[in-house]
């Protein structure tokens, strides 16, 4: 499968080998020859989503950490103004 990478190496794209729609047409006849220079290719069996994380150096992936909900920051702020007024 083809992946492309945003500029800070988030997973925007999965793009298989072999498009069921396009059967037996190459990567390279599907797409302008200058978008598919900018994939990455990896075997198809590699564990990714959209909006994972590529690490280059290592060449693995991994899921983005877990977002801070509202309420949790506003659970932590209260937390930290708790312990402000304490002290």
């Amino acid at each position: 499968m083809y992946i492309l990478l945003t500029d800070k190496n988030t997973v925007a794209e999965i793009i298989p080998d072999e498009d069921p729609i396009f059967p037996g047409v190459p990567i390279e006849q599907r797409y302008a020859p200058d978008f598919v220079a900018k994939l990455l290719h990896v075997p198809d069996e590699t564990e990714i989503e959209q909006n994972w994380l590529y690490n280059a150096e290592m060449q693995t992936f991994s899921s983005p950490s877990e977002p801070i909900t509202e309420s949790e920051d506003t659970e932590k702020n209260e937390d930290s103004k708790t312990e402000s007024s304490e002290t």
